[in-house]
């Protein structure tokens, strides 16, 4: 009550925790965000799987560049079949106009975490975990896919291995056909 200015903070909460999008995946919560919009975990209700969910900021929905850019990664990610790349599942536009791209769900942690905890990995595994990654920029350049962004926030490491990865984010990936 001392006459100063309270600064006003955005509600925490994430309104789509919970929700449906278009009538087919349940959000169950927010698992990543970045420049265009946040990832979630999601439940697909026609086959009951686990799926991640990339949900356009509305802003950028309407957007014409940025929808076209967003379109164009989930067009030129589902073209790429590797076992180091994410599978895409769908894509679409939620009752809101928000668009969204359901991709397989990778349980692990990303790159940049595991150097953030361990720093410095030892040879052998850094050679495995370079050799997936090349396997995965050669799929996709043999489809005139350029990732340009690779970097380790955007490599999962897979639970079940933790030496399998997963190329993510081909969202400013350039096709050269």
């Amino acid at each position: 009550n001392d006459g100063t200015k309270l600064v006003q903070f955005q509600d925490k909460r994430d309104h789509l925790i919970g929700k449906v999008i278009d009538g087919r995946f349940e959000i169950l919560e927010r698992i990543g965000q970045g420049g265009m919009g946040n990832v979630y975990r999601a439940k697909q209700s026609s086959v009951g799987r686990e799926v991640a969910i990339k949900v356009v900021k509305p802003s950028l929905s309407a957007d014409r560049v940025a929808a076209k850019r967003f379109l164009r990664e989930a067009k030129l990610l589902s073209r790429v079949s590797q076992a180091n790349v994410v599978v895409v599942h769908d894509t679409g536009q939620a009752q809101d106009g928000a668009l969204y791209l359901a991709m397989e769900l990778v349980d692990g942690r990303t790159l940049s975490s595991l150097l953030e905890e361990v720093g410095e990995l030892p040879a052998p595994r850094v050679m495995n975990i370079a050799m997936q990654i090349c396997d995965a920029l050669e799929a996709a350049h043999q489809l005139g896919i350029i990732h340009r962004d690779l970097k380790p926030s955007n490599l999962m490491l897979v639970d079940r291995n933790i030496d399998d990865i997963k190329l993510l984010d081909f969202g400013i990936a350039r096709w050269r056909g």
